[in-house]
């Protein structure tokens, strides 16, 4: 995997074990697991701020790899082969927002103040805290959002919104969106 920092800055993480301080935040890897900890009390600071900082991370996975990345808020994401993952160094600001290209495994820390969006091409899925799965590869011709546990809200650009309960998928394509009823364990 290949991590390239706010500074632009790049690392291949999966050769060596990494230990950095970036915006107050210690970023460590080891072992498969990047991980984001705030030195300082650090997280959502700037209450009025719509939407996060410039400062972001990129994480690459190459096509057969697999990582995993705590973020500074306690959210687990397990990415899959051929994937890309953006997202601030530290949360700042009302929602918790990331960038996904790709698949993802999603296990978010519940935090009804600051809901956590998971941005892709096919739309935008906000959460609270919940775990879920999201299939976004920008060759592929639809979006598969599976629900675990919990509920999310999937926004298509065209503003259609539905929401999913434990079990239920939304499938996200040219021709619209469905919502149906899925075994999470072949999705997941």
């Amino acid at each position: 995997a290949q991590l390239t920092l706010s500074d632009g800055s790049v690392i291949d993480v999966h050769r060596k074990e990494v230990s950095v301080v970036v915006d107050g935040v210690q970023v460590k890897y080891k072992k498969g697991v990047l991980s984001y900890q705030p030195t300082v009390t650090t997280q959502h600071e700037e209450k009025n701020i719509e939407e996060q900082s410039g400062k972001s991370n990129e994480l690459v996975i190459p096509r057969g790899g697999e990582n995993t990345v705590i973020l500074a808020d306690g959210t687990t994401v397990h990415l899959n082969a051929g994937s890309k993952l953006l997202y601030p160094v530290r949360f700042v600001g009302k929602r918790r927002i990331v960038t996904l290209e790709g698949e993802a495994y999603f296990d978010v820390r519940k935090d009804e103040e600051h809901p956590f969006v998971v941005r892709t091409r096919f739309g935008e899925v906000t959460v609270l805290g919940t775990a879920f799965n999201i299939n976004a590869y920008n060759d592929a011709d639809a979006c598969y959002t599976t629900l675990v546990y919990g509920k999310v809200n999937f926004s298509t650009p065209d503003q259609n919104t539905i929401t999913l309960a434990p079990g239920e998928q939304a499938v996200a394509s040219s021709r619209g969106i469905e919502k149906r009823v899925v075994d999470v364990n072949e999705y997941i």
